[in-house]
This record gives structure tokens, C-alpha cells and sequence, in this order.
């Protein structure tokens, strides 16, 4: 019985690899992004905080430095190396309750979190990219959740950012 549930799960395992890709899909964070104008070194020149999340921003940018770098062929640089200069523009981030009981107490809640980007050439200082609004949400419930889900919703803007420079999106 357990050699046929082995044998069940190698050949599904075996048909998405073999079939999926050629009728062109893919997963998203398996596709290589194509930076504007070619560029490849990278600088990250603001990040645009408006939230009260102290750890907000240094997670941004580890998770856009990560996903950037390994779905691409992107070199983060000193500022007087790089040819682009990334700004992120968190534009919302929010954490609240969702659900209450009859007894006020809260059932679940939600982060949400809402990111713009621009690449901006650091020769002359043109726009060479501009994002359209990365939205993400994630649930939980107690405090323990709520630290994978912040950690989560970060991990997803960056995910999604990165999916925008996909030649598949």
C-alpha cells in the first residue's frame, strides 16, 4: 500500500514537471525577472516608511535584496557603483482585528500591507520602472502567528515585486 501511494506521488511529481512547463506555466518565483534597460547593479536609495513598525523597513529590503537576487541577475552595489537606484514606497501597512466575539474577544486579525517601487537610473536620475501597487494579507491568531505572518506578508510584497519584472507577467 505504501509503495503505490509513492508511485502515485513520483508520477504526479513527474507529469507537473514534465507537462506544466511546456504549456508555458510556471511557478512565479521560478521566473527570471528582466531588469530595465538591462541594468544589473542595484542600489537601494529609499525606502519610504509612513508606519509606526520599526522593523518594517530592514525586513523590506533583506526579502527585495533576496528575491531580487536570486530571480535575477542583480548585484547590490554601493551607491556610486550602481546603475539603478531602487526606491520603495510603502504606501499602507496595516495590523488589525478582523473578527470579534460576543465577548470581545479577538478571534483573528490581519496584516495587510500595501508597496510601490521605482527604479530610477543613477546616472541622470530617470525613471526607468515604476511598479504597479504590490497588495498582501495575511491572517492570524495570537501572537505567536502574528511574528510568521508579518513574516510571511513581507516575504509575499517581495514575491510579487519581483513577479512584475518577470518576462511571464
Amino acid at each position: 500500500m505504501k509503495i503505490r501511494s509513492f508511485l502515485g506521488l513520483l508520477c504526479a511529481f513527474l507529469f507537473m514537471n514534465l507537462f506544466l512547463p511546456s504549456c508555458g506555466y510556471q511557478l512565479s518565483s521560478s521566473v527570471p525577472m528582466e531588469m530595465p534597460q538591462g541594468i544589473n547593479r542595484l542600489f537601494i536609495d529609499h525606502v519610504e516608511n509612513p508606519s509606526t513598525e520599526p522593523w518594517l523597513e530592514s525586513r523590506l529590503i533583506s526579502e527585495v535584496r533576496d528575491e531580487f537576487s536570486r530571480r535575477g541577475h542583480v548585484v547590490w552595489v554601493d551607491r556610486d557603483q550602481a546603475e539603478g537606484l531602487l526606491h520603495l514606497i510603502i504606501t499602507r501597512y496595516r495590523d488589525y482585528s478582523r473578527v470579534e466575539s460576543a465577548e470581545e474577544e479577538t478571534l483573528k486579525s490581519e496584516i495587510a500591507l500595501i508597496l510601490e517601487a521605482r527604479i530610477l537610473s543613477a546616472k541622470d536620475q530617470e525613471v526607468l520602472w515604476v511598479s504597479s501597487p504590490v497588495h498582501e494579507r495575511e491572517s492570524f491568531v495570537g501572537i505567536q502567528e502574528k511574528r510568521k505572518a508579518e513574516r510571511r506578508v513581507v516575504e509575499d510584497v517581495a514575491d510579487s515585486l519581483a513577479n512584475q519584472l518577470s518576462s511571464g507577467f
